[in-house]
């Protein structure tokens, strides 16, 4: 049958999402340096070599026919399989862009059986994944503003360490000398309630992904 082939780049390597008879395979390839030969393996791919034989650092492979479930995220760059079983298989790939849902038709329609499609909310644990992220980032930010103006208020002299986030430090500093103490703690305040409002939203009204299940699915 037909190839079809989807892949990305990433910080230490690449990921290449392959349709391939009647399988799917998502071929790990480790290291920057192998990563410039992902046009080299993709040929390959498409000349019939195997997807084992690439010397790829991993090789996972989904037969259409086990396939139960399939997910995309809400963002539609990340797509899941899921074989059927209560502990099946699971095939993942991050597309890098908005077309996750694109790639699950094409695979879905391989398949040659029927899926429904819908609507369904994403864990808590991935609603709450964003607002936890940018709690962190505003504590770590507000601990730092903290500090510099108890060093102020103390009339203590700051010192600044070097590299790249020596800016961002001055900039904590003048922020603090500005608001003064009673200032920074609203500030804290304000943080707070702002993460946990958002939190709270996310929970109550979640982001929902698009799924398809097997008709045959139990």
């Amino acid at each position: 049958m037909e190839l079809q082939v989807w892949s990305k780049l990433e910080d230490a390597g690449a990921v290449i999402l392959a349709l391939r008879g009647d399988a799917v395979h998502r071929i790990k390839i480790a290291g920057r340096k192998e990563a410039r030969e992902l046009p080299k393996m993709i040929e390959a791919l498409r000349e019939g070599v195997d997807p084992m034989d690439l010397g790829a650092r991993s090789v996972d492979t989904l037969s259409l026919g086990s396939i139960e479930k399939v997910e995309v995220s809400p963002e539609q760059d990340h797509i899941k399989f899921r074989a059927s079983g209560y502990d099946g298989a699971t095939l993942k790939f991050r597309t890098g862009d908005a077309d996750a849902t694109e790639i699950a038709r094409c695979v879905l329609a391989r398949a040659g059986r029927g899926f429904r499609e819908g609507q369904e909310d994403v864990g808590a644990l991935k609603a709450l994944f964003e607002p936890m992220v940018m709690g962190g980032f505003f504590g770590l930010c507000w601990g730092l503003l903290f500090d510099s103006s108890n060093h102020l208020v103390r009339g203590e002299e700051i010192e600044i360490s070097g590299g790249r986030g020596r800016l961002f430090h001055q900039l904590m500093i003048w922020v603090a000398g500005v608001l003064g103490e009673t200032g920074t703690l609203l500030v804290g305040v304000g943080m707070l309630a702002l993460t946990l409002g958002w939190a709270t939203k996310r929970l109550i009204r979640r982001p929902q992904r698009t799924a398809w299940w097997s008709d045959q699915a139990g």
